[in-house]
């Protein structure tokens, strides 16, 4: 599957780990970090679709939220450190592959979860799938 990780200044790590679960269609709730980045970015808000009401903030499931159309939901815990899709599309036809804040984001996320479901996928709804025990390891 063809991915994008960290750039420079927020590289991905190595890591093993395993996950049991897949959001589709995810809410994003964006870190602390990420938030910052939002108010100095303001353009980024509505690039991304972010809500701000009084308890929250996150981008509901939809094309701008940068989750894409699905979260695996990985057992790691010494970063926040997801694999997912994209609102970016656009950032495959490039020849670089570093544009994440940490993150792997997967180009064809669709396909790779119905293979790691082995099965069809309901696309229209939020909601969380449960898997047996899946490892994972990023070199």
């Amino acid at each position: 599957y063809d991915v994008i990780i960290g750039k420079k200044t927020t590289p991905t790590p190595a890591f093993e780990t395993t996950f049991k679960t897949i959001d589709i269609n995810p809410y994003w709730h964006p870190t602390a970090k990420s938030i910052k980045e939002l108010y100095k970015h303001p353009n980024m808000i509505e690039h991304y679709g972010v809500i701000f009401d009084k308890d929250h903030v996150y981008a509901p499931p939809g094309p701008k939220n940068p989750l894409g159309k699905a979260r695996l939901n990985l057992e790691y815990s010494v970063k926040v450190i997801r694999i997912h899709g994209t609102s970016q599309p656009e950032l495959f036809e490039t020849d670089r592959r570093n544009y994440s804040s940490g993150c792997i984001r997967v180009l064809h996320i669709k396909e790779l979860v119905e293979q790691l479901v082995g099965a069809d996928v309901d696309w229209e709804r939020s909601h969380t799938i449960k898997l047996d025990e899946v490892h994972v390891s990023v070199q």
